[in-house]
């Protein structure tokens, strides 16, 4: 699977708090928050399919 850029628009100031961040740790982040967010919406998805 090919890496697609994500564009998300965030304030100059969280920005370079996210980007002192270690690399390591900023990518387990994203990754954690971006698999919440699909379950959220996979959860909500199927309550409107039943």
């Amino acid at each position: 699977m090919g890496k697609k850029p994500i564009g998300i628009r965030v304030p100059e100031e969280q920005y370079e708090k996210f980007m002192a961040i270690p690399k390591d740790i900023r990518s387990k982040l994203l990754r954690d928050f971006i698999a919440e967010t699909v379950e959220k919406f996979d959860t909500q998805n199927q309550a409107f399919n039943c």
